[in-house]
């Protein structure tokens, strides 16, 4: 993800990538597009993307949203089955 992000800066270009991992998406992209069962479901930036709401509706998983204090970024934490019963 390094590697991509010095070529997009040196080569002045953009880079379309599909991830998986939202925490990577979080930190490494400057624009989201979520997608289920093939529609559209949020575009923007990390923050505007990465929040319970929207995680909620693509997984039905309840998570924790926290702020990357190096990059100002949201990152996110899968809460259990245990630990939202407490």
């Amino acid at each position: 993800m390094d590697l991509l992000l010095k070529l997009k800066e040196e080569l002045n270009i953009t880079i379309f990538c599909v991830l998986h991992d939202l925490n990577m998406a979080s930190q490494y992209s400057d624009f989201l597009i979520a997608m289920k069962d093939g529609r559209i479901i949020k575009v923007g930036t990390p923050k505007e993307v990465i929040n319970k709401n929207v995680i909620k509706m693509l997984f039905n998983l309840e998570v924790s949203v926290f702020t990357n204090p190096i990059n100002n970024r949201p990152f996110i934490v899968p809460l259990s089955k245990l630990t939202q019963i407490r």
